[in-house]
C-alpha cells in the first residue's frame, strides 16, 4: 500500500500544511512591518530631539524666543497667580471650606464621552453622522432594498427560481455522469485485471 504518513501534513494542524505555512508568513510580514514602524518612529523621535535641542541652543544664543508650548496646562485660569496663593493657603489653614459642585450630575458630566451620552445637539449630531456616513451600513442597506425590490417582483423570482433549478440540475447531471464514468473505468479495470490474469494461468 505504501504511503506512510505523508496524510499529515494535510491535517490543519501539522506544519508541512500550506494553510499553517501561508500564516505563518503572513505573521513573518506582520513582525517585519511592525519592526519597521518602529524602527520609523525612533528616527522621528531622534530627529525631534535634535530639532529641540538646536531650538534651544538658538534660544540661549539669543537667536529665536523662547517659546514653551505647555506652559498653558500648567497656569491658572482668569485669575492671577497671587489671589490663586492666597485662596490656596486659606484652604489648608482651614479658614474656607470646600464648595461642592452646585449640579447634582456634576461627576457624570464630567466624565469621558458625556458629551456623547446625553441627549444634546452634539451628541445627536454625532449619532446622525455615525448612521448616514457609515459605508458598509449604506452598502447593508443597499442591498437589503435590491433584495427586498427583487422579493417584490414576481416575475424576477420566477426567473430565479428557475435559473436555480437549472444549476441544480447541471451540478446533479454532472455528478451523476462523474459517478457513472467512475463505475465504467473501474468495471474496465476488473475486466482488463481478469484478462490479465486468464492470460497468464493459461
Amino acid at each position: 500500500m505504501g504511503g506512510g504518513l505523508a496524510f499529515l501534513n494535510k491535517k490543519s494542524w501539522h506544519t508541512g500544511g500550506v494553510q499553517v505555512q501561508s500564516e505563518v508568513w503572513r505573521r513573518e510580514q506582520e513582525k517585519e512591518h511592525e519592526a519597521r514602524r518602529v524602527e520609523e518612529m525612533k528616527k522621528e523621535i531622534a530627529e525631534e530631539r535634535k530639532l529641540q535641542e538646536l531650538q534651544m541652543q538658538a534660544a540661549e544664543a539669543g537667536h529665536l524666543d523662547k517659546v514653551e508650548r505647555l506652559e498653558f496646562m500648567y497656569k491658572g485660569g482668569p485669575k492671577s497667580a497671587s489671589e490663586q496663593k492666597k485662596e490656596d493657603d486659606e484652604y489648608l489653614l482651614g479658614e474656607k471650606k470646600y464648595v461642592a459642585p452646585i449640579e447634582e450630575n456634576a461627576f457624570a458630566a464630567a466624565a469621558p464621552g458625556a458629551l456623547l451620552a446625553a441627549d444634546t445637539p452634539l451628541a445627536r449630531n454625532e449619532k446622525w453622522n455615525k448612521l448616514n456616513s457609515d459605508p458598509l451600513l449604506m452598502m447593508r442597506m443597499q442591498e437589503q432594498e435590491a433584495r427586498k425590490a427583487i422579493m417584490h417582483n414576481p416575475v424576477k423570482m420566477a426567473q430565479i427560481q428557475r435559473e436555480v433549478a437549472a444549476l441544480r440540475k447541471i451540478r446533479k447531471a454532472k455528478k451523476h455522469a462523474k459517478k457513472e464514468a467512475k463505475k465504467e473505468k473501474k468495471k474496465e479495470r476488473r475486466k482488463s485485471i481478469r484478462d490479465e490474469v486468464r492470460r497468464k494461468v493459461m
